[in-house]
């Protein structure tokens, strides 16, 4: 996947409605997987969120909270993983 350049996200951030627009179409999306939730559309949605978060980065405040859920699933994973060496 390419890489955007902060002024990049930034325009894209701006254009998507900044803050409103990142949580309405984030909502959106989700709304429309679960309608029809695949493995296949779960891997789209994170790809589509993936790109999302990183609009985040343009805004600190959006940046802190999508960082809050980012290292909070991180957490997660990394538990799970300890588990699993453990076995």
């Amino acid at each position: 996947m390419r890489q955007l350049k902060p002024s990049r996200k930034r325009r894209l951030f701006e254009a998507i409605g900044g803050r409103a627009g990142i949580s309405a179409t984030v909502i959106c999306e989700v709304e429309n997987f679960i309608k029809n939730p695949t493995y296949k559309g779960a891997a789209r949605l994170a790809g589509k969120l993936r790109l999302l978060a990183e609009l985040c980065e343009s805004d600190e405040y959006w940046k802190e909270k999508m960082q809050s859920g980012y290292y909070g699933i991180l957490e997660k994973l990394e538990i799970l993983e300890d588990l699993q060496c453990k076995k």
